[in-house]
């Protein structure tokens, strides 16, 4: 197996085999994008039908699949992290939240370098000179603290 990674090719490179496959580097994008919506669906709304009918909504959407069609298959990896993105912001959130539990748990760590890792991911390697990208992961790390606020918000009022 080593003799085929040449000293510039990374380990996922030669697992999709991505620089004579254009094929399979997609399917594993639209897989990884799947998986993460299904998680953070079920994260979020805590029924398993729920999310996988968001899940295969969100992965069919017509502005996914049109990304297959023209081609911009650097902005599929972007978008593939979104969901995963969210799912390990929300889980920090909820955790700094919750007073019983350290901010600085174990669980709080691993979610914390999973997101770094998530957000590297989408930044730097699906292509750095694709300022849309970066800036779209930025915006939607935005938008999710929007919502937390708008919801800690309308929370004020209940007690």
């Amino acid at each position: 197996m080593i003799s085929f990674i040449s000293s510039g090719d990374s380990v996922y490179g030669a697992i999709t085999n991505s620089s004579t496959n254009g094929v399979l580097p997609v399917i594993l994008y639209y897989a990884i994008f799947g998986i993460g919506f299904y998680l953070y669906s079920n994260y979020k709304f805590k029924n398993k039908l729920i999310a996988l009918y968001c899940a295969l909504t969100a992965t069919f959407a017509t502005d996914f699949i049109q990304r297959i069609v023209v081609g911009h298959n650097t902005k599929v990896l972007a978008l593939a992290f979104f969901p995963l993105i969210l799912l390990f912001l929300d889980k920090l959130i909820d955790s700094f939240d919750d007073k019983s539990k350290s901010v600085f748990s174990f669980q709080n760590l691993i979610n914390l370098a999973l997101l770094a890792l998530m957000l590297h991911t989408t930044e730097f390697k699906s292509h750095s000179d694709d300022i849309l990208c970066i800036s779209d992961a930025w915006n939607l790390s935005s938008v999710s603290d929007n919502l937390q606020s708008s919801k800690e918000d309308t929370n004020l009022g209940n007690n």
